[in-house]
């Protein structure tokens, strides 16, 4: 599947969870009937609205996550703008939670049957394996 397909994939995911959502909160109102009806659709309308604009910000600041200042990391951003330049996207303001940042190890996307399905880190042993192998590539990129 390329990119436009999964995106466009993503978006009426997206529009079918809210537009289901939204159908929800209205049949409740309708049930309960009355000027109840109109504050659901207030509700739905409002909810969406709030979702749309400032659901980025609120799961920012949930994780308590830290601006990543332009020029700090420049691995980090040659990375994010590459993978934005191949998925034809603007480039993205960076955000890292360092209390979080060392969990997220594992590769999501590698096939490795039932077992992974809803596993979200790998085994500690591997995970030490993986960090062993990151402390290495860095001393060895500071040494050149």
């Amino acid at each position: 599947m390329n990119i436009r397909a999964q995106r466009f994939a993503t978006k009426t995911r997206t529009w079918l969870l809210i537009a289901g959502l939204t159908a929800l909160l209205i049949g409740i109102g309708a049930l309960i009937g009355g000027a109840w009806l109109y504050i659901f659709v207030f509700l739905a309308l409002a909810m969406n609205v709030g979702g749309c604009w400032f659901s980025d910000r609120l799961a920012l600041q949930a994780s308590r996550a830290k601006r990543v200042e332009p020029g700090t990391r420049p691995y980090l951003e040659a990375i994010v703008q590459d993978l934005a330049r191949r998925a034809e996207l603007p480039v993205p303001r960076l955000f890292v939670n360092p209390a979080t940042a060392s969990l997220y190890i594992v590769n999501p996307l590698r096939r490795q049957g039932m077992t992974t399905l809803f596993s979200t880190h790998p085994p500690i042993a591997e995970r030490v394996r993986r960090l062993r192998a990151l402390e290495a590539d860095q001393s060895l990129r500071r040494a050149a």
